[in-house]
């Protein structure tokens, strides 16, 4: 009994398991990333094909009435509307090193100390993602193990036997062999997996077995399968903001997932009950994650929605965390950091980054991304002969009821790498 009891558990831990991985990657995948995952199930599942004459549609029950109001409204709303000035946000290609820096501002408060060892961490990361030449005071080594919990996750970890314990908290910290893990885990790196060794560590043939296929699901190190470049010759949305009446509606982009059907006619020609059910369990399974891809993304878009009503409407951000809306929906920010990794809003024919609707608030009370924007477009419209000291960076601020030092202005201006007015002179625009 306490033999069938164990292999019970084993076999549930298995599932979960396997549910809990395929939901994270899912999760932080991109809509391409999705459908190469979705083309793998395919071709190792013939229980289930692709609809080619699939043609995404919008559930009627759900936007049936917003439609109506839109038919009402169309011309009077839209044609009339005035175009406003909208922020392109992606017209500069980011390194991987400024996205995850960002990432971690976004997802933490960080003072400036914090901030300049965050960067020195992961400026000094290693082409696998470790941070195995760079030693953190242990004092700070909490804003390591932050950039840790990122996407991807690993990142600034010392060495592989640290990553392993990473992972086995993330995939097994529920399960009653995680303990047991950890130990084999730190057992392996110090004797490698020679068995007389092992089992002198209390580890029976059956565990080591049943461990070393456990950690077969750890990537090898961080940056494995990750490419650090962000070259893209298209850009799929992952939710389009439809402005419908006098409300911005969310949509997500399920044109990939829907396109999955299963094949009935092979279903009733199979006699191997046992595979059938393994099979049709891994469809399951994809569907779930899939479910939770798209309600974890509608409910952050609908908050992005309802605190950036000013950027929908006028072009205006506002401060906005990835604590915030973690605590709004009782998830971690690590999991609203991975849900928003390479993810795309479109609106009104233009595609946005989804992380740009988080910016921390500046100490004058309104988001950092619009006093950015004010400065570059005022130093991008001046005078070369003549260009914009602090002080009237200031005073255009202050047209924009926004209060700030020059103090203030200095730092945002070196932010944006833009030199003083003096150094300005014709030389910068050279290179604007």
């Amino acid at each position: 009994m306490v033999e069938l009891r164990h292999e019970l558990n084993v076999n549930l831990g298995l599932i979960l398991t396997h549910q809990l991985d395929l939901s994270l990657k899912i999760l932080s995948a991109s809509v391409l990333e999705l459908q190469e995952q979705i083309d793998e199930l395919v071709l190792l599942n013939p229980l289930v094909d692709i609809d080619k004459d699939f043609k995404s549609t919008v559930p009627t029950d759900y936007f049936e009435s917003k439609f109506k109001e839109l038919e009402q409204n169309y011309k009077v709303k839209f044609e009339s509307e005035e175009e406003y000035d909208e922020l392109d946000f992606i017209e500069e290609e980011k390194t991987f090193e400024q996205c995850l820096l960002e990432d971690l501002i976004l997802s933490y408060n960080l003072n400036p100390q914090e901030l300049q060892i965050a960067e020195n961490i992961i400026n000094n990361l290693d082409e696998k993602g470790y941070l195995s030449d760079f030693d953190v005071e242990e004092k700070f080594d909490y804003i390591r193990h932050s950039i840790m919990e990122l996407d991807p996750i690993g990142c600034a970890s010392k060495n592989t036997q640290e990553f392993f314990h990473l992972q086995n908290k993330l995939l097994y910290k529920n399960e009653t062999y995680f303990k047991n893990l950890d130990m084999f885990i730190d057992a392996i790196f110090t004797f490698g997996l020679d068995m007389r060794n092992l089992q002198k560590q209390n580890f029976s043939p059956k565990q080591v077995q049943f461990f070393i296929d456990k950690i077969k699901a750890f990537k090898p190190y961080p940056l494995h399968g990750y490419l650090k470049t962000n070259n893209q010759d298209f850009v799929y949305y992952d939710i389009e903001i439809k402005h419908i009446g006098n409300e911005f509606i969310p949509i997500v982009n399920d044109e990939f997932s829907n396109k999955l059907i299963l094949n009935e006619t092979l279903i009733k020609q199979i006699k191997d009950e046992n595979f059938l059910k393994e099979k049709l369990k891994e469809i399951k399974i994809l569907r779930d994650a899939l479910n939770m891809r798209h309600q974890t993304l509608l409910k952050i878009a609908n908050i992005v929605v309802q605190k950036q009503r000013l950027f929908f409407e006028k072009g205006l951000l506002q401060p906005l965390s990835m604590t915030q809306v973690a605590s709004l929906l009782g998830y971690s920010a690590s999991t609203i950091s991975r849900a928003l990794s390479n993810k795309y809003i479109l609106f009104k024919s233009k595609i946005y980054p989804f992380k740009v609707f988080f910016s921390n608030e500046s100490k004058e009370g309104v988001s950092k991304h619009r006093i950015l924007e004010i400065v570059k477009s005022a130093i991008m419209q001046e005078s070369a002969s003549n260009p914009l000291d602090d002080e009237s960076l200031r005073q255009i601020l202050i047209q924009h009821n926004i209060q700030v030092t020059r103090r203030a202005i200095a730092k945002y201006r070196k932010e944006l790498k833009i030199p003083k007015a003096k150094d300005r002179k014709v030389k910068f625009f050279e290179h604007v």
